[in-house]
Protein backbone atom coordinates (compact mmCIF):
# COMPACT_ATOMS: atom_id res chain seq x y z
CA UNK A 1 0.00 0.00 0.00
CA UNK A 2 0.98 3.21 -0.85
CA UNK A 3 2.15 5.24 2.28
CA UNK A 4 1.67 9.66 2.55
CA UNK A 5 5.29 9.86 2.54
CA UNK A 6 5.21 8.25 -0.91
CA UNK A 7 2.06 9.89 -1.86
CA UNK A 8 4.34 13.42 -0.85
CA UNK A 9 7.00 12.07 -2.54
CA UNK A 10 5.52 12.05 -5.96
CA UNK A 11 3.80 15.30 -5.78
CA UNK A 12 7.11 16.76 -5.02
CA UNK A 13 8.63 15.62 -8.04
CA UNK A 14 5.43 16.22 -10.20
CA UNK A 15 5.43 19.43 -8.94
CA UNK A 16 9.38 20.24 -10.42
CA UNK A 17 8.45 18.74 -13.36
CA UNK A 18 7.26 22.15 -14.39
CA UNK A 19 8.94 23.67 -16.84
CA UNK A 20 11.47 26.88 -15.64
CA UNK A 21 8.23 28.92 -17.65
CA UNK A 22 5.65 27.27 -16.02
CA UNK A 23 7.25 28.03 -12.48
CA UNK A 24 7.37 32.10 -13.22
CA UNK A 25 3.89 31.67 -13.70
CA UNK A 26 3.02 29.88 -10.61
CA UNK A 27 5.15 32.26 -8.79
CA UNK A 28 3.57 35.46 -9.75
CA UNK A 29 0.88 35.24 -6.91
CA UNK A 30 4.01 35.19 -4.47
CA UNK A 31 5.89 37.41 -6.25
CA UNK A 32 2.84 40.08 -5.15
CA UNK A 33 4.10 40.17 -2.13
CA UNK A 34 7.22 41.44 -2.95
CA UNK A 35 8.46 45.18 -3.40
CA UNK A 36 6.43 46.34 -6.19
CA UNK A 37 8.69 47.51 -8.33
CA UNK A 38 9.78 43.70 -8.60
CA UNK A 39 8.37 43.14 -11.88
CA UNK A 40 8.21 39.37 -13.49
CA UNK A 41 9.29 38.75 -16.62
CA UNK A 42 6.50 38.42 -19.31
CA UNK A 43 4.74 35.25 -19.88
CA UNK A 44 5.12 33.95 -23.07
CA UNK A 45 2.08 32.22 -24.42
CA UNK A 46 1.61 29.48 -26.94
CA UNK A 47 1.91 29.72 -30.51
CA UNK A 48 4.11 32.90 -29.82
CA UNK A 49 7.39 32.67 -31.79
CA UNK A 50 10.09 31.42 -29.29
CA UNK A 51 10.20 30.29 -25.79
CA UNK A 52 12.99 31.11 -23.23
CA UNK A 53 15.25 28.33 -23.10
CA UNK A 54 17.08 28.95 -19.83
CA UNK A 55 19.71 25.92 -20.59
CA UNK A 56 20.47 27.61 -23.74
CA UNK A 57 20.95 30.58 -22.37
CA UNK A 58 22.99 29.47 -19.36
CA UNK A 59 25.43 27.96 -21.49
CA UNK A 60 25.62 30.44 -23.75
CA UNK A 61 26.36 32.85 -21.08
CA UNK A 62 29.32 30.69 -20.46
CA UNK A 63 30.43 29.98 -23.94
CA UNK A 64 30.56 33.86 -24.21
CA UNK A 65 32.27 33.91 -21.43
CA UNK A 66 35.44 32.02 -22.45
CA UNK A 67 35.39 32.95 -26.37
CA UNK A 68 35.43 37.12 -25.03
CA UNK A 69 38.15 35.43 -22.94
CA UNK A 70 40.46 34.28 -25.55
CA UNK A 71 39.63 37.08 -27.83
CA UNK A 72 40.98 39.58 -25.45
CA UNK A 73 44.13 37.55 -24.78
CA UNK A 74 44.68 36.61 -28.81
CA UNK A 75 45.42 33.52 -27.59
CA UNK A 76 44.16 32.41 -30.70
CA UNK A 77 45.40 31.49 -34.51
CA UNK A 78 43.33 33.70 -37.09
CA UNK A 79 41.16 30.29 -38.27
CA UNK A 80 40.13 30.11 -34.39
CA UNK A 81 39.23 33.36 -33.82
CA UNK A 82 36.93 33.38 -37.69
CA UNK A 83 35.16 30.14 -35.57
CA UNK A 84 35.16 32.12 -32.27
CA UNK A 85 33.11 35.56 -34.01
CA UNK A 86 31.19 33.26 -36.21
CA UNK A 87 30.12 31.25 -32.70
CA UNK A 88 29.58 34.38 -30.70
CA UNK A 89 27.44 36.11 -33.56
CA UNK A 90 25.09 32.57 -33.62
CA UNK A 91 24.89 33.15 -29.83
CA UNK A 92 23.93 36.66 -29.70
CA UNK A 93 21.36 36.23 -32.57
CA UNK A 94 19.52 33.44 -31.02
CA UNK A 95 19.63 35.26 -27.47
CA UNK A 96 18.08 38.03 -29.02
CA UNK A 97 15.20 35.56 -30.46
CA UNK A 98 14.61 34.05 -26.99
CA UNK A 99 15.46 36.99 -24.40
CA UNK A 100 14.21 40.11 -25.87
CA UNK A 101 10.29 39.35 -26.25
CA UNK A 102 10.41 37.08 -23.02
CA UNK A 103 11.49 39.87 -20.47
CA UNK A 104 9.71 42.65 -19.15
CA UNK A 105 11.89 45.31 -20.43
CA UNK A 106 12.26 47.10 -24.30
CA UNK A 107 10.83 45.33 -27.36
CA UNK A 108 14.46 45.72 -28.24
CA UNK A 109 18.12 45.67 -27.88
CA UNK A 110 19.94 48.88 -28.89
CA UNK A 111 23.42 46.30 -27.88
CA UNK A 112 25.24 43.63 -27.61
CA UNK A 113 26.18 44.39 -24.08
CA UNK A 114 22.43 45.62 -23.18
CA UNK A 115 21.37 41.95 -24.61
CA UNK A 116 23.87 39.98 -22.40
CA UNK A 117 22.83 41.87 -19.05
CA UNK A 118 19.21 41.32 -20.07
CA UNK A 119 19.79 37.21 -20.81
CA UNK A 120 22.04 37.44 -17.48
CA UNK A 121 18.98 39.07 -15.90
CA UNK A 122 16.59 36.70 -16.90
CA UNK A 123 17.72 33.85 -16.14
CA UNK A 124 18.68 34.55 -12.56
CA UNK A 125 14.88 35.85 -12.45
CA UNK A 126 13.42 32.55 -13.81
CA UNK A 127 15.82 30.80 -11.35
CA UNK A 128 15.04 32.64 -8.75
CA UNK A 129 11.38 31.98 -9.34
CA UNK A 130 11.87 28.09 -9.49
CA UNK A 131 14.24 28.28 -6.35
CA UNK A 132 11.04 29.91 -4.53
CA UNK A 133 8.64 27.41 -5.36
CA UNK A 134 11.14 24.25 -4.55
CA UNK A 135 11.87 26.29 -1.36
CA UNK A 136 8.19 26.29 -0.01
CA UNK A 137 7.19 22.82 -1.63
CA UNK A 138 10.53 21.38 0.85
CA UNK A 139 9.59 23.46 4.09
CA UNK A 140 6.06 22.12 4.19
CA UNK A 141 7.23 18.57 4.23
CA UNK A 142 6.80 17.08 7.45
CA UNK A 143 10.57 16.05 8.25
CA UNK A 144 12.48 18.40 6.25
CA UNK A 145 16.33 20.38 6.49
CA UNK A 146 14.49 22.95 4.28
CA UNK A 147 12.63 24.19 7.54
CA UNK A 148 16.19 25.41 8.70
CA UNK A 149 17.25 27.32 6.12
CA UNK A 150 13.76 28.37 4.41
CA UNK A 151 14.17 31.85 5.86
CA UNK A 152 17.57 32.12 4.68
CA UNK A 153 16.49 31.16 1.02
CA UNK A 154 13.60 33.32 1.22
CA UNK A 155 15.71 36.34 2.03
CA UNK A 156 18.16 35.89 -0.56
CA UNK A 157 15.34 35.30 -2.92
CA UNK A 158 13.86 38.95 -2.33
CA UNK A 159 17.52 40.29 -2.26
CA UNK A 160 18.36 38.90 -5.32
CA UNK A 161 15.05 40.16 -6.82
CA UNK A 162 15.12 43.53 -5.31
CA UNK A 163 18.72 44.10 -6.19
CA UNK A 164 18.29 43.45 -10.00
CA UNK A 165 15.42 45.87 -10.14
CA UNK A 166 17.49 48.51 -8.94
CA UNK A 167 20.67 47.69 -11.13
CA UNK A 168 18.45 47.61 -14.23
CA UNK A 169 16.88 50.79 -13.33
CA UNK A 170 20.96 52.85 -13.80
CA UNK A 171 20.90 52.11 -17.37
CA UNK A 172 17.29 51.68 -18.34
CA UNK A 173 16.75 55.54 -17.95
CA UNK A 174 18.34 55.79 -20.97
CA UNK A 175 16.63 53.45 -22.34
CA UNK A 176 13.44 54.16 -24.97
CA UNK A 177 10.74 52.35 -26.89
CA UNK A 178 12.34 52.66 -29.75
CA UNK A 179 14.77 50.16 -32.03
CA UNK A 180 18.09 51.29 -31.01
CA UNK A 181 16.78 54.19 -28.50
CA UNK A 182 19.04 55.72 -26.27
CA UNK A 183 18.96 58.85 -24.66
CA UNK A 184 22.49 59.63 -23.27
CA UNK A 185 24.78 57.00 -25.36
CA UNK A 186 27.88 58.06 -23.12
CA UNK A 187 25.59 57.51 -19.69
CA UNK A 188 24.15 54.09 -20.93
CA UNK A 189 27.37 52.43 -21.96
CA UNK A 190 28.64 53.25 -18.59
CA UNK A 191 25.85 52.47 -16.79
CA UNK A 192 25.66 49.14 -18.65
CA UNK A 193 29.36 48.48 -17.54
CA UNK A 194 28.64 49.17 -13.75
CA UNK A 195 25.52 47.38 -14.23
CA UNK A 196 28.08 44.37 -15.29
CA UNK A 197 30.06 44.75 -12.17
CA UNK A 198 27.15 44.78 -9.74
CA UNK A 199 25.65 41.73 -11.15
CA UNK A 200 29.09 40.13 -10.02
CA UNK A 201 29.37 41.88 -7.17
CA UNK A 202 26.08 39.50 -6.13
CA UNK A 203 28.34 36.66 -5.58
CA UNK A 204 30.07 38.27 -3.15
CA UNK A 205 27.40 39.36 -1.13
CA UNK A 206 26.57 37.73 2.15
CA UNK A 207 22.81 38.21 1.96
CA UNK A 208 22.60 36.31 -1.23
CA UNK A 209 26.22 34.25 -2.20
CA UNK A 210 26.47 32.44 0.66
CA UNK A 211 22.62 31.10 0.48
CA UNK A 212 22.97 30.20 -3.26
CA UNK A 213 26.32 27.79 -2.32
CA UNK A 214 24.85 25.91 0.20
CA UNK A 215 22.18 25.31 -2.35
CA UNK A 216 24.54 24.43 -5.04
CA UNK A 217 26.18 21.86 -2.29
CA UNK A 218 22.46 20.55 -1.02
CA UNK A 219 22.85 16.85 -3.09
CA UNK A 220 19.81 15.97 -0.83
CA UNK A 221 17.52 18.74 -2.88
CA UNK A 222 18.68 18.46 -6.56
CA UNK A 223 16.45 21.10 -8.04
CA UNK A 224 16.95 23.69 -5.55
CA UNK A 225 20.88 22.85 -6.04
CA UNK A 226 20.50 23.44 -10.45
CA UNK A 227 18.47 26.36 -9.62
CA UNK A 228 21.23 28.15 -7.54
CA UNK A 229 23.90 26.31 -9.93
CA UNK A 230 22.60 28.69 -12.83
CA UNK A 231 21.70 31.55 -10.62
CA UNK A 232 25.59 31.71 -9.70
CA UNK A 233 27.10 31.01 -13.63
CA UNK A 234 24.64 33.93 -15.03
CA UNK A 235 25.43 36.19 -11.90
CA UNK A 236 29.29 35.63 -12.42
CA UNK A 237 29.31 35.83 -16.49
CA UNK A 238 31.91 38.34 -17.32
CA UNK A 239 31.85 38.83 -21.39
CA UNK A 240 33.79 40.95 -22.79
CA UNK A 241 32.44 41.99 -26.02
CA UNK A 242 35.08 44.74 -26.60
CA UNK A 243 37.18 42.06 -27.68
CA UNK A 244 34.65 41.15 -30.13
CA UNK A 245 34.11 44.79 -31.50
CA UNK A 246 37.45 44.87 -32.24
CA UNK A 247 37.83 42.16 -34.79
CA UNK A 248 34.04 43.24 -35.88
CA UNK A 249 34.64 46.99 -36.11
CA UNK A 250 38.13 45.68 -38.75
CA UNK A 251 35.76 43.69 -41.03
CA UNK A 252 33.38 46.28 -41.33
CA UNK A 253 30.68 44.04 -39.25
CA UNK A 254 28.22 43.83 -36.33
CA UNK A 255 26.45 40.60 -35.05
CA UNK A 256 22.60 40.77 -35.54
CA UNK A 257 20.56 40.83 -32.29
CA UNK A 258 17.37 42.21 -33.67
CA UNK A 259 14.39 39.69 -32.45
CA UNK A 260 11.81 39.02 -35.10
CA UNK A 261 8.80 41.01 -34.69
CA UNK A 262 5.85 39.39 -33.06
Amino acid sequence: MTDAADIEGALFRARHRLTCAEARIVADAARVRSPAHVLAPRRFGPGEAMRFQIEYAVSALQRLDRLTGRLRRRDNQRTRISEGLAAIDVMLSTLAQQVVPNDDLMRTAASAEELVFRTMRLVILTQLACLEIAVRALADQPVSMMREWSPAFRSAIVFGRVELARITRTWTIYRTEAYSGITDITRYNIALCTAFDEVNDLTHSPEFAEVMRHGVASAEWPEIAQSCEQILVAARAHVDLDAARVFWTSRGYAPTIRAQEP
